[in-house]
């Protein structure tokens, strides 16, 4: 039996950076050679202020039996092990689907049919799919960004030396702006860097070329979890396989009090305030809400936007445009959404019944402090996705889901790197360690992948000293 002290570690959330964190310490605690290697015994305590553990990775079932993933985007291949193997011990069954992605380009090819309009993702190259006058302007764009050395100042910087300003105009620009709700001026580029190759011109995709071409460029295959509702099952698979006493469901954290280490707490159901110890604290929560919270940082200056999830469950048919392709990119400021995901395409599992019905997914961006309106939302979403081609008249909505996710987008803008550094800074000095998608606040590092690694490497961090990837 160990007689060492026990050291309480306490973690806020429950989705993939939380999971990472519990992964690791599970692994030390059930290894005898380095548990006994350590000066403490770790216990595990996770907080929780949902019913359903995942956070923004999990899955909502509506009262219909329509599936929604709030991650939207899905759990793919990964360089990081430790996440595969998370990922296959809790699901053994996998969907290959084929990918298939799109951008409207209807603002300047205009097809008299809407779906004629789109062309293949990554926009950048397939240029050659453009009119001749838009395709020859962004071919001598990038034959004289060649050898471009400029250095760039922000992330509008970058996407014209690396693009061009026809390609910027037409749709990095309205698209990342879309998305960001955001000036490309007042955005970084460092996080992008090394991310995104230059073109090489005679790597363009040509569409006489197409027919062999596409298979391998364009239609690659992703994975996505069988015999599960949602990506969000995933999670839940993953938590079944530890103590239950771990978590504490429907647990809100109040207030931190770094000095005292201890945390106010009230449980949801319960109305119940209570206080808890910790020896160190990995918070999940937004670090802007962290640094209020701990009244340690409580000025960070950091953006975000809010996302508005529109899903919609349909009668079939589903058409052949819609059901082929895995989703689509919207730059034009007249559609609402910028993102479509035709989600039932990737499982049986995602509808009460896929013979009888079908769903989509849309993702509209809105800075932080815009009003949005539900009715109007829904109605404009609708609207659109059938103007774009992807619903018909004859498909009755038979379901309809709708979400705000008040922090969306951690946005990079110019002065995040050193806000982030100096916050840390003060909470690792009081044993609490700011991780996740909000927890960091960095995007580049913030898909269920990345984010599951954060937590990992925390771990490792505070009982072995050793130096993170992606902090």
């Amino acid at each position: 039996m160990d007689d060492k002290p026990v050291k309480k570690f306490v973690i806020c959330g429950a989705g993939p950076t939380a999971f990472g964190a519990l992964h690791r310490l599970h692994q030390i605690l059930s290894n005898d050679i380095l548990r006994n290697d350590l000066p403490f015994v770790p216990s595990i305590l996770i907080l929780e202020k949902e019913d359903v553990v995942g956070g923004l990775a999990r899955s909502v079932t509506d009262e219909n039996g329509f599936v929604f993933d709030l991650g939207v985007h899905v759990v793919s291949e990964s360089k990081y092990p430790v996440f595969i193997d998370a990922m296959h011990d809790a699901i053994e069954e996998w969907n290959v689907v084929l990918r298939n992605v799109k951008a409207d380009f209807h603002h300047i090819i205009g097809k008299e049919r809407r779906i004629d309009s789109y062309i293949p993702y990554p926009v950048q190259e397939n240029i050659m799919y453009f009119p001749d006058d838009i395709k020859n302007k962004c071919i001598n764009e990038l034959k004289e960004l060649e050898n471009n050395t400029k250095v760039c100042q922000n992330f509008g910087d970058f996407i014209e030396n690396h693009f061009g300003e026809t390609l910027k105009e037409i749709f990095f620009k309205p698209y990342n702006e879309k998305v960001w709700t955001l000036k490309l001026q007042e955005m970084s580029n460092e996080w992008v860097y090394g991310r995104v190759p230059k073109i090489k011109i005679n790597k363009l995709v040509n569409p006489s070329n197409v027919k062999t071409n596409d298979k391998n460029r364009n239609m690659m295959t992703f994975r996505y979890p069988s015999g599960c509702k949602g990506v969000g099952n995933v999670w839940t698979k993953i938590g079944e396989k530890y103590p239950k006493e771990y978590f504490r469901m429907l647990c809100e954290v109040l207030e931190i009090d770094p000095i005292l280490k201890t945390i106010d707490v009230i449980n949801k159901s319960t109305k119940k305030k209570s206080k808890l110890e910790y020896d160190y604290f990995i918070s999940t929560m937004p670090i802007t809400l962290l640094g209020k919270m701990t009244s340690l940082a409580p000025s960070i200056n950091l953006k975000h936007s809010k996302v508005i999830l529109v899903g919609y469950g349909l009668t079939t048919p589903q058409n052949k445009f819609s059901k082929s392709h895995s989703w689509l990119y919207f730059s034009s400021p007249d559609i609402i959404f910028y993102r479509a995901t035709l989600i039932s395409n990737f499982s049986i599992d995602l509808t009460p019944d896929y013979k009888k019905y079908w769903s989509v997914l849309c993702e509209i961006g809105l800075k932080a402090d815009e009003e949005d309106n539900e009715k109007e939302i829904m109605e404009k979403t609708l609207k659109d996705l059938r103007s774009c081609g992807l619903v018909d008249e004859l498909n009755k909505v038979v379901s309809k889901f709708y979400m705000v996710l008040q922090y969306g987008y951690p946005i990079p803008t110019l002065e995040r790197n050193n806000e982030l550094q100096k916050a840390h800074l003060i909470f690792e000095k009081h044993d609490i360690y700011s991780r996740g998608r909000f927890g960091s606040w960095k995007y580049e590092a913030s898909n269920q992948d990345t984010a599951f690694t954060q937590g990992y490497e925390v771990i490792d961090k505070i009982l072995y000293g050793k130096e993170e990837t992606l902090i």
